[in-house]
């Protein structure tokens, strides 16, 4: 390459972006048409021996170890009594420094009642609604109890699956 000597030499290439965090936890679901599963994650890894059955999975981290601490599953496609389960067992929690991960696998809408929108809001902070959740629609979810919302996210369609992640530096 030949260069001017009038012409100054072009800047240097910017360094790479670091790399992206894996420290932290995450949830992907998928409704029946989109895959048919609940998977959670920490620090980037699959949990294995977790719930994962049709409905709503719901899996407790500890905030310190990062460990599973206990998991949960509600299948609330073919029964509201389920969903009252579901209620209970949400607002019985009491692990304050734990991680909430909620996954929805197959179809989880069809039985979820008002009260358990309700209890998912107050308690996790979701924002997740009956007109927002569709019939075997995607859905994750992470939070800390009390309403600490951290990430959500409602498949638009049958078709497409739902991440919610909470990374740390």
């Amino acid at each position: 390459d030949w260069m001017h000597a009038a012409c100054p030499a072009p800047p240097p290439s910017p360094p790479p972006p670091p790399p992206a965090s894996q420290c932290g936890v995450g949830v992907q679901s998928a409704g029946k048409l989109a895959g048919n599963y609940a998977r959670f994650y920490v620090h980037g890894a699959q949990l294995t021996g977790v719930s994962n059955g049709r409905g709503l999975n719901i899996v407790l981290v500890s905030g310190t170890t990062f460990e599973v601490v206990e998991h949960a599953w509600f299948d609330t496609f073919t029964s509201s009594d389920e969903a009252d389960a579901m209620v209970s067992y949400l607002e019985a929690l009491s692990c304050p420094s734990c991680y909430v991960l909620v996954g929805a696998k197959d179809e989880a809408s069809s039985s979820l009642t008002s009260a358990a929108y309700s209890a998912l809001a107050s308690v996790l902070g979701a924002t997740v609604t009956a007109d927002t959740l569709c019939y075997r629609c995607s859905y994750a979810l992470v939070s800390r109890l009390g309403g600490e919302l951290l990430a959500e996210e409602v498949g638009a369609d049958t078709s497409e699956v739902a991440s919610a992640d909470w990374m740390h530096a």
